[in-house]
C-alpha cells in the first residue's frame, strides 16, 4: 500500500507533508467493519508504503487519527479478490 498524508496550509494555500505520524493499515470483510491490521509511520515526505498479505478478500484502507492541528482522515476502501 502506498499512501500520503498531507496537511492544508490555509496561510500559503499550499499542502504540505505530514512526517514522523501514526497511520492504520485497516482491513474489512465484504460484511465486516474495519479492523486495524498494521501501524506505520509516515516518512519525512509524508509518505506512506508498506505491504500487508492479503489472506481473504475485502476492502483495505489508511486511517489516519488526526491530532489537534489536523483533523482525521480516512481514505476510500480499495477492493481486493484473493483467488
Amino acid at each position: 500500500m502506498t499512501g500520503r498524508l498531507l496537511i492544508a496550509n490555509w496561510g500559503t494555500d499550499v499542502y504540505g507533508p505530514i512526517g514522523g505520524r501514526p497511520v492504520d493499515v485497516q482491513f474489512r470483510t465484504a460484511t465486516g467493519t474495519y479492523q486495524t491490521v498494521k501501524t506505520v509511520r509516515t516518512d519525512r515526505g509524508g509518505w506512506v508504503r508498506t505491504t500487508v498479505p492479503a489472506r481473504a478478500s475485502g476492502y483495505w484502507r489508511l486511517h489516519y487519527a488526526g491530532n489537534s492541528y489536523a483533523g482525521r482522515a480516512v481514505a476510500p476502501g480499495d477492493p481486493v479478490q484473493v483467488r
